[in-house]
């Protein structure tokens, strides 16, 4: 299943990749879902969609985000697995095989799968890539009795949706797995200016999922309290930045040798930082990543004012 919202530059080798499986081609169906697109994505599989009726499904709605994209798609759904993908991904001829192989045993409600880029090219946050991270629907699949239980995606979010659900399922009782076989290939993708800041900003979507999880949130945002707040790494580095650059500039206008080993400090702080974000082999932008905690701290204070839980 795919929901996409303007994605005219990868989707028709998305959708070849899905027809191209090695699983039996008559015990699967192929559910897309237009979400609001305004370029011409659709246009670029209308032969596709003509020449393969029998197997796929175009569905469309207006621009509801992801997750409603979703969840149309999980309720036309008449398989009792839906494996979900994006539509900038190429899937493995055998990725359809290894998703359903993997379920084992009726306790399994999910399976990950391995998402694969090219990792020279990351250079977060300007260059990124969804691989490396934990429940990604750009490779993941779920049993539909699973989805049914606990409601599915949550359509208050526009990200993270994809990790909530996960979280639900498992707090519901079920087994999530990997499947290190069942690959998909994610381009990386460099980020605008105005994509970055909208990148940084979706953070606020970490109030309602800290809401929602408190627990599986302390480890997961690797949560610290501060009285009646909770903060998290980001948010310690940023004040603890800016007080290290106020010093420094104290320090130099006092001795020399204590303002530059202040402003050590700062960098040191700076590197660590960058060090513990970055999660494999990827490479960063040390300013660029400076001004993303900015934006992250600015996202998660408009959240907590949004949705009334406060996470700094």
């Amino acid at each position: 299943m795919v929901s996409f919202h303007n994605e005219a530059r990868y989707l028709r080798r998305c959708l070849l990749s899905l027809l191209d499986q090695t699983y039996p081609k008559d015990r699967y169906e192929i559910i897309l879902v237009n979400d609001g697109s305004q370029d011409a994505s659709q246009e670029t599989i209308s032969d596709l969609l003509d020449a393969e009726r029998a197997r796929v499904s175009l569905l469309v709605q207006s621009d509801r985000g992801p997750a409603a994209g979703r969840n149309l798609g999980v309720a036309h759904a008449k398989g009792a697995i839906v494996a979900f993908t994006d539509p900038d991904c190429v899937a493995d001829k055998d990725w359809l095989v290894q998703h359903v192989e993997s379920y084992v045993s009726n306790e399994i409600g999910g399976v990950e799968g391995r998402v694969e880029t090219d990792w020279s090219e990351l250079l977060y946050p300007i260059r990124v890539s969804p691989a490396g991270f934990r429940y990604v629907t750009c490779n993941m699949s779920y049993r539909l009795d699973a989805l049914k239980e606990v409601g599915s995606f949550d359509e208050d979010f526009r990200w993270k949706e994809d990790d909530e659900l996960a979280y639900r399922v498992i707090e519901a009782g079920w087994r999530l797995v990997s499947a290190t076989n069942a690959v998909v290939y994610h381009p990386v993708k460099m980020l605008s200016k105005r994509a970055l800041i909208s990148y940084g900003l979706k953070h606020r979507y970490d109030i309602p999922f800290y809401r929602k999880h408190p627990q599986v949130a302390k480890n997961y945002f690797q949560l610290r309290r501060l009285g009646p707040l909770a903060v998290t790494p980001e948010f310690l580095f940023s004040v603890g930045s800016l007080l290290a650059i106020l010093l420094a500039w104290l320090a130099l206008s006092i001795n020399t040798f204590i303002g530059f080993s202040l402003i050590a400090l700062l960098a040191f702080l700076a590197v660590w930082q960058r060090r513990r974000m970055l999660k494999r082999k990827a490479k960063a932008s040390l300013l660029w990543m400076a001004v993303f905690i900015v934006l992250i701290e600015l996202g998660r204070i408009y959240g907590s004012v949004e949705f009334r839980k406060f996470l700094l």
